[in-house]
């Protein structure tokens, strides 16, 4: 058994922490252990000791951590955002109500027929197969090659300024 471990399982021992089970097993492993058995044994003086000192018989518990009254804050935290909310979109869109009522309208105005003077109807598109993989691949392999641009580097902390100072 790991001494680390060893030695918290005697102060919770001492300390009446430990489940009567393994309470159990503790003494009977360390009855086959002298030295073991002896610091048991301090430890419970230890306590013993600082039970006497502290004029109080036993430790007390905590009390119960309070779940539900932690859960009810968080719930009431979000129906408070949640109304939040709610009341500047009402507000918002009340103050957008106000504010369109009280613009002047301008009148809209058609606009004006273009005349169509082409005696035949102009194709729309025209190029046939526009998206086809054959005309992007063939527009791809036409294109001159571009050299490669110079590759920038932007320090996040430049080395030689230092901050607040005006030149």
């Amino acid at each position: 058994m790991d001494p680390a471990t060893l030695k918290r399982l005697m102060i919770d021992d001492s300390l009446d922490a430990l489940p009567p089970d393994v309470s159990a097993l503790l003494v009977a492993y360390t009855n086959e252990r002298p030295a073991d058995a002896a610091e048991l044994s301090r430890w419970r003086q230890v306590t013993e000791l600082a039970g006497q000192l502290a004029d109080s018989p036993r430790v007390e518990k905590l009390p119960p951590f309070p779940r539900q009254p932690i859960a009810t804050l968080h719930l009431r935290r979000a129906a408070l955002a949640t109304a939040a909310l709610a009341a500047s979109m009402l507000l918002g869109f009340k103050f957008n109500d106000w504010k369109s009522a009280r613009s002047h309208s301008v009148p809209i105005i058609p606009p004006a027929p273009i005349a169509n003077v082409a005696a035949e109807p102009q194709p729309i598109v025209g190029v046939h197969d526009f998206w086809s993989t054959k005309r992007l691949l063939a527009s791809a392999l036409n294109q001159p090659e571009r050299p490669k641009p110079e590759e920038t580097h932007w320090p996040l902390f430049p080395a030689n300024q230092r901050i607040g100072v005006v030149r």
